[in-house]
């Protein structure tokens, strides 16, 4: 909030800074003032359209005032401008994100795996099962499930949804072994889940 009232002070004497207001805009963000944020990254896009930093800080900004649909929008639009791997990652998990909570979840999945290409996050990978899970393909939402408990062991939805994931698998399975396969390691990983919580 210090901050954000500093930068605040900083566009309003220099009105043609857009790294002030982008600056402003993350922290207003940080301060969980997303309308404030959106206004301020819009502010350093009219300025600056070209820099791929702004265009993310306005689609966490739609993000978190659940406008999904923007976000996506937002996050199309300013594609060609992530050039490099850290602009791209970013494009990727948060656009990933927004098709997730749009229930979008072939979108989600691509551009999830897109992200998982450049880097192992435990969060992204979770999240990549949970759109593998929401598309019915519990093979690959266990194997993405098992690479995300990998990066973080003790993460609770990502442990309760391999479980289901290979409970699905073990109800498909045609044979008696592959059932049992299924059926043995889900249980493991449901009482996991049953001790965490």
């Amino acid at each position: 909030v210090e901050a954000a009232a500093e930068f605040q002070t900083l566009v309003d004497n220099s009105p043609n800074y857009d790294s002030g207001y982008y600056m402003l805009g993350l922290s207003l963000v940080k301060a969980r003032k997303a309308a404030e944020a959106e206004q301020a990254f819009s502010k350093a896009i009219e300025i600056n359209g070209e820099n791929f930093g702004y265009h993310h800080g306005l689609a966490k900004a739609y993000f978190d005032q659940d406008q999904h649909s923007k976000s996506v929008a937002t996050l199309k639009t300013a594609e060609p401008l992530a050039t490099d791997t850290k602009s791209k990652f970013a494009l990727y998990t948060l656009r990933g994100y927004a098709y997730a909570a749009l229930e979008a979840w072939a979108d989600a999945a691509e551009d999830l795996e897109n992200a998982k290409k450049i880097k192992k996050d435990g969060a992204v990978l979770s999240q990549l099962g949970k759109a593998y899970y929401g598309l019915g393909h519990n093979d690959k939402a266990v194997g993405a499930f098992r690479e995300a408990l990998k990066v973080r062991a003790n993460d609770p939805a990502s442990t309760q949804l391999l479980a289901e994931s290979l409970i699905n698998l073990g109800a498909k399975a045609t044979s008696d072994s592959q059932k049992s396969t299924y059926y043995t390691e889900a249980v493991q990983y449901a009482e996991k889940f049953q001790k965490m919580k």
